[in-house]
């Protein structure tokens, strides 16, 4: 039952994941002025899907991790950035969890 509740946690915070559009992605991005910043501008700009898929997140993502490996001096100025990652791999977590379930759901119905 207790693993049933998680799931169902789970799932209903996975539906908000659909906030981290283009848009809001770049007005966070935008902030800051790093190398690693204006390559993932130049992605959303010119590349990614609206709203972005799992592929598109996950380069986010390591760009990100690649700028704060680089820049982060533990200063509050990244408290954004680390905001805005822990976001990006709660979504990444989401796909995850969507696929894992599609997985175990079609190899039940393989069982029957």
């Amino acid at each position: 039952m207790m693993a049933k509740h998680r799931r169902n946690e789970s799932s209903r915070n996975c539906r908000h994941q659909s906030f981290l559009t283009r848009s809001v992605l770049k007005e966070k991005i935008s902030l800051y002025g790093f190398i690693e910043c204006g390559q993932i501008i130049n992605f959303l700009n010119y590349i990614c899907d609206d709203p972005p898929g799992e592929p598109e997140l996950k380069y986010i993502q390591r760009k990100l991790i690649e700028c704060l490996l680089e820049h982060d001096d533990g200063s509050a100025y990244f408290s954004g950035m680390l905001a805005l990652l822990h976001d990006i791999n709660h979504a990444l977590r989401c796909y995850l969890s969507k696929k894992y379930a599609i997985s175990m759901h079609s190899s039940h119905e393989k069982d029957e």
